[in-house]
């Protein structure tokens, strides 16, 4: 029992051997062709990746262009667009009274150590 055993492990192992062997010429050449052919589609793949940034890349700058538009814009004299207005106006939680309670009450002046001179 244990000579079986044995040989068939030996015989296992000569046919891992065998499958682990070099390669041939032709298998060599048939890997080399299926490396070139990953290497093309590589750089093709590369290249639709390419072309799908720079479109959406258009496609953003061509929404903020017309949302440029279509927000209300003050320029300068020379044309050129100086700020966009907001389309909601900020405003104070609890409006302008709520705003001079809390900048009456936590506003603090420094104290200065000499008394103000009046300019000569």
């Amino acid at each position: 029992m244990r000579n079986t055993v044995n040989i068939f492990v030996l015989l296992l192992t000569v046919v891992i051997i065998q499958s682990c062997g070099t390669k041939t010429n032709e298998q060599q050449a048939e890997a080399s062709q299926s490396t070139e052919e990953s290497t093309i589609s590589l750089n093709e793949k590369h290249a639709q990746i390419e072309a799908k940034q720079a479109a959406l890349r258009e496609e953003k700058r061509n929404s903020y262009q017309a949302l440029i538009i279509e927000t209300p814009f003050y320029t300068n004299e020379a044309g050129i667009i100086v700020y966009n207005k907001a389309e909601v106006a900020p405003t104070y939680v609890g409006g302008n009274e709520a705003m001079k309670k809390y900048l009456a009450n936590n506003l603090v002046y420094p104290l200065c150590q000499e008394p103000l001179k009046p300019p000569l």
